[in-house]
This record gives C-alpha cells, structure tokens and sequence, in this order.
C-alpha cells in the first residue's frame, strides 16, 4: 500500500520512524501535518531525496520551507517522483496558527500533476490539507492530519482519484533523551496501517532511530547529525517483499538572534 500513493510523507527523521511523524514538530511537518507547523519558533528550509529499491525510477525528491510570521506561520514546499514514462508532482502552500501554547491547526492548498504519456496524459488537480496538535501535557502531543479533503480525482472516465489519507497519531517524551512516536493512517481505499517509532538523542549533536510498521510490514533505522544550525538526517527501510530503500534529508535552520 505505502507505494500505491502518488503523494506521501516526506523527512529523512520521519523515516527513521517509519513514518511515524504526524505528531513531530519540524519544517518538515509540511509535508505529514500542515497543523503542528503553528508550534515551529524559528524559519527553516529543507530538500529531501530518496531511492526506493535501487532503481532510478523509484527516485523521489522534495523540497520545503518554513517561516513563523508575527502571527502563525507560513509554508511552502513541493515534491517530484518518477520518470519519462510516469511522473507526479505536488506544490502548494501553507498558513499554521498556534492559537494557545497547546493548540494549533493548519491549512494547506495544493496543485498536483499526475503525467502518464500512454494512458492518462497529464492530469492536473487541487487539494486541500488540514491539521491540527495538541499538547496535553509538557509530554504528550497529540495530532491529527487529512489530506486530500477534496477527494480530488484525475481521471473522470475511471473515476481515479488521488489519495485520501487520515492520520492520527502521538508523541511521548519519555525523557530529554528519548522520544517515542506512534500513528495510525487509513487510506480510503486501504486497510489500517500501523506505525510506532522511537529516537535516542544520546550527544547534543546526534540521533539515533528505529521504528516499525504494518500492512505492508516494515522496519526502519535512521540517524541524524546536527552542527548549529545545519542537520543531516537518513534514514533506511525494509520493507517486505520489495526491498530496501534509502533517504536523506538536508535541513538548514534559521536560528533567532
């Protein structure tokens, strides 16, 4: 199921995770939860690259960034995959408000293209993304993701639509050192997947992860390097029968004076 999807999660520290990133705050929850971008205190950008099983069809890259305003925050990212004989692509923008120190919602507005020369052309689309967090405790955050609201299709003859996918999911700091990660996705079209992550932060400038999933099963390791402002995130997953895939992301941030 997870590469039936057109457009996906995207972050080098998510997949370490499994992908279990909906309730992570970061620039690159843009592309898992337009709503917990409203907790991000300081501007960011990022590119991503990944390489499913080794072959150069399977190639994905994303880019995003992330700028708190004097009110909310504002977002812009995009993501590619494919080749000449099938290709999708995804770019849009993004408003977050923390409306307390606990909660925070976001909205996200996307133009998507789905190009297949031999079959479908080049099929356009808009879609619609809400998000929402909340921080229960000074541990736990809770959040919830939809994406493709609009059920957006790109080809009427057969009714095909982009995906629709519902996320929930939650973060527990189970000390300063470690955070551990779960989630819940429901494709409309697709059973439950189930996914739970964990990340040590062992030295101030490294991270170690691992994480889990089910339906399609898969595991994943990753690791993460931060020097000041500037962090290098990879990740790797197996998943069963298909193989492994690598990714890596390159994450700049903008810290305040």
């Amino acid at each position: 199921m997870l590469y039936s999807q057109h457009f996906r999660q995207i972050g080098a520290r998510q997949s370490g995770m499994a992908w279990a990133g909906v309730a992570l705050t970061d620039i690159w929850a843009y592309h898992n939860n337009p709503g917990m971008l409203g907790f991000l205190q300081e501007a960011g950008a990022g590119v991503y690259y990944e390489n499913r099983f080794f072959l150069k069809e399977f190639q994905y890259q994303g880019l995003v960034y992330a700028q708190p305003l004097k009110k909310g925050v504002i977002s812009f990212g995009g993501q590619y995959s494919g080749f000449n004989a099938y290709s999708t692509a995804r770019t849009g923008i993004g408003y977050a408000l923390g409306l307390s120190d606990y909660l925070s919602m976001g909205v996200q507005i996307n133009y998507m293209n789905v190009r297949q020369p031999s079959y479908y052309g080049t099929k356009h689309g808009i879609s619609g993304e809400f998000g929402l967090g909340v921080k229960v405790t000074s541990k736990w955050t809770l959040a919830l993701a939809i994406n493709n609201l609009s059920r957006t299709s790109f080809a009427d003859v057969s009714n095909e639509r982009f995906e629709t996918i519902f996320r929930i999911g939650a973060q527990y700091k189970l000390s300063k050192r470690v955070l551990i990660v779960t989630e819940l996705e429901k494709d409309i079209t697709f059973p439950v997947r189930i996914k739970a992550g964990i990340e040590y932060h062992p030295a101030d400038q490294f991270y170690l992860r691992a994480g889990a999933a089910s339906n399609a099963t898969s595991v994943a390791i990753g690791f993460g390097y931060k020097i000041k402002n500037l962090r290098i995130d990879i990740g790797s997953i197996y998943q069963q029968p298909l193989g492994f895939h690598t990714v890596a992301s390159l994450q700049y941030n903008f810290l305040k004076k």
